[in-house]
């Protein structure tokens, strides 16, 4: 239970579907969509490397979420597009998310319901780089009107511009 450990008592601010989303026992599947933009050029380039689809646009989106001892791995698939990644406490109050062949560190917070995670560092090769300098972006969830788990991701490079963005909701599968 990675967020749990990372929020500490903040965590039972969580609506009972965002506790239940990243409360990973063994293995979670969720099915929804998901709208994807990216920039251009260079960078469509960091976001294949990263893992994520080159494709924009709405389409369907599965989740899987498995525990393997501390750590979470997610499985993303974006419309046949599986994007892997890897989540562990990294220090207290720290996520870190191996994305590709970056790691992003990522300070999550609960306010009125809702779960921020802003990217507040970056490991690249086990080197911390300057974040604010790299990279900006993070995540949102909360919980819909209808029950389901509503996320917007992004991130933006100084250099490259808009990287991707993607935003939709997901429900429990099964």
């Amino acid at each position: 239970m990675l967020y749990r450990r990372a929020l500490g008592a903040p965590f039972d601010d969580l609506p009972a579907a965002l506790r239940h989303f990243h409360m990973t026992q063994a293995e979670h599947r969720f099915r929804g969509h998901v709208d994807v933009t990216q920039g251009n050029g260079a960078a469509r380039l960091a976001v294949r490397l990263a893992g994520f689809p080159v494709g924009a646009g709405e389409m369907p989106l599965t989740l899987r979420l498995r525990r393997d001892g501390a750590r979470e791995v997610w499985e993303r698939c974006f419309d046949g597009h599986v994007a892997r990644s890897v989540q562990w406490l990294w220090r207290p109050g720290i996520i870190a998310e191996r994305v590709g062949p970056v790691t992003l560190l990522m300070r999550p917070a609960v306010a009125e319901g809702v779960l921020r995670m802003p990217v507040v560092g970056m490991l690249g090769a086990g080197i911390r780089l300057p974040a604010r300098g790299l990279l900006k972006g993070g995540g949102v969830e909360r919980v819909g009107p209808t029950g389901a788990i509503q996320f917007d991701v992004t991130a933006t490079a100084p250099i490259l511009g808009h990287l991707i963005r993607y935003r939709g909701d997901l429900t429990p599968d099964g």
